[in-house]
């Protein structure tokens, strides 16, 4: 038989999840009111310098 319990999370675990919830809406809002985002554009982007063609690629 089962009981209806409430079962409550810990204080922690509830504010991680709702950190984490607002840095997804953030980003989200963020992505939609401007053309780019950074952390969305990234694989196409790289921090390199441009290379001067010595690094061993033909």
């Amino acid at each position: 038989m089962k009981t209806e319990k409430h079962i409550e999370r810990p204080f922690f675990a509830q504010f991680l999840e709702a950190q984490q919830q607002q840095n997804e809406d953030k980003q989200r809002q963020a992505a939609e009111s401007w053309g780019t985002n950074k952390f969305l554009d990234w694989p196409a982007t790289t921090d390199k310098y441009p290379s001067d063609g010595d690094d061993g690629v033909e």
